[in-house]
């Protein structure tokens, strides 16, 4: 995806918000239209993903600024969509979707109080923000306005009453034709992220209501059986995200600069490289993830999640979705259904004989499989190469 996140700027106070370090520590530019929009035109291009506009919250901007943002996408790909907190929605706002085809995703992760760690001011300011976005979402439904959710897991609504009314508002959720994804908190608050087998019965318990309920599967589950199944259509967290180019989830700032997902590096903003690299993945084969029988599904899980907070890591709810995947393989066996290795491009060209490509990219020299430097000579960037027959690494120095 390509993601607008002209300004990170947000009002509210969500306890666990993974942007609130990069607010306090980074010095980020305000919205430029002009430098946002070469940005995007300039990427979609190449890669020709979907737009969102991000946040943030992206409802601060005036209309007259989201009208141009929904304008650029509907122009270069017949729709927009946006991820929102939805606690400044209004009516004119439904009129632009309405109008650009705008797909809408809303934060929330449950009815009151499941919700209680959203928003602003004391717990009443906050139920009230909670029944405004929940209204806005029917009538958004009324409206035939494409909705989904995104909701956090967490302490709020993994565990007793709350993971009860999380479920049921699944269902009623489900009714009204809308589905979502579930995201694991990313915080080592262990008064809102509870134990890693907490998370596990709690993921497990909601995947058996939502198909005892006939509950169309939320995202993570439908991407793991997808996964399993051979589709390619399955949520970044299991596409072999790379630190360094995040390539399922590319950051347009305000002055058009091109950044990697904000999830990452905590309070820090990084650019994005242009090559596409599997450092990361290379890592982890080697390491956490050496003979995982659900490597080829997983890829290591989400970069911005990982064990100490460390990308060279696996992601630290690896058991959680290792519990989820034996299900689905269970479930697949019972139905006569055979797993399906899912198919990745390899990101690699062919070397041409007697010619020097430095273009930072994957080749395959003979049975040689390595990178090139982008620098036509001397190249000590610490890529790996090969010169002659030798495959190393080269100083950084």
């Amino acid at each position: 995806m390509i993601l607008i996140k002209g300004d990170l700027q947000c009002p509210y106070q969500c306890l666990y918000c993974y942007q609130s370090p990069t607010r306090r520590h980074s010095r980020l530019p305000r919205l430029d239209l002009e430098a946002v929009e070469r940005a995007v035109r300039k990427l979609y291009s190449t890669n020709k993903q979907p737009i969102v506009v991000h946040g943030g919250e992206p409802l601060l901007y005036p209309v007259e600024t989201l009208e141009q943002l929904f304008k650029l996408s509907y122009e270069l790909t017949g729709k927009c969509s946006i991820q929102t907190s939805g606690f400044l929605l209004r009516d004119v706002h439904l009129e632009l979707f309405k109008k650009y085809k705008v797909s809408v995703g809303l934060s929330i992760d449950g009815p009151w109080p499941v919700n209680r760690l959203r928003g602003s001011g004391d717990l009443e300011n906050r139920k009230r923000q909670t029944e405004h976005v929940l209204q806005y979402l029917e009538e958004m439904v009324a409206e035939r306005i494409p909705v989904s959710v995104i909701s956090v897991a967490h302490s709020g609504n993994l565990v007793g009453e709350g993971r009860e009314l999380f479920k049921q508002w699944m269902l009623s959720l489900d009714r009204l034709g809308v589905t979502g994804r579930f995201n694991p908190v990313g915080t080592d608050d262990s008064s809102i992220a509870p134990s890693l087998e907490v998370f596990k019965e709690g993921y497990l318990d909601i995947l058996r209501f939502q198909l005892e309920k006939g509950v169309r599967l939320w995202s993570p589950y439908r991407d793991m059986l997808n996964s399993l199944l051979g589709s390619g259509n399955v949520v970044c967290v299991f596409r072999e995200c790379d630190p360094y180019c995040t390539p399922s989830a590319t950051t347009v700032f305000g002055d058009g600069s091109v950044g990697v997902c904000v999830r990452l590096y905590g309070g820090r903003v990084y650019l994005r490289d242009t090559r596409q690299l599997d450092v990361r993945s290379r890592v982890l084969r080697q390491t956490d993830c050496a003979g995982c029988e659900y490597w080829e599904h997983c890829k290591g899980g989400c970069c911005g999640l990982a064990v100490d907070w460390d990308w060279r890591n696996k992601d630290r709810y690896c058991e959680v979705y290792k519990a989820i995947f034996k299900v689905f393989s269970r479930m697949l066996r019972s139905l006569g259904l055979q797993e399906t290795r899912r198919e990745v491009k390899p990101r690699e060209a062919k070397s041409t004989p007697g010619v020097d490509h430095t273009d930072g990219v994957e080749h395959l020299d003979g049975a040689w499989r390595h990178l090139d430097s982008n620098l036509v000579s001397g190249h000590s960037d610490g890529i790996e190469h090969l010169d002659g027959g030798w495959r190393h690494l080269d100083s950084s120095a």
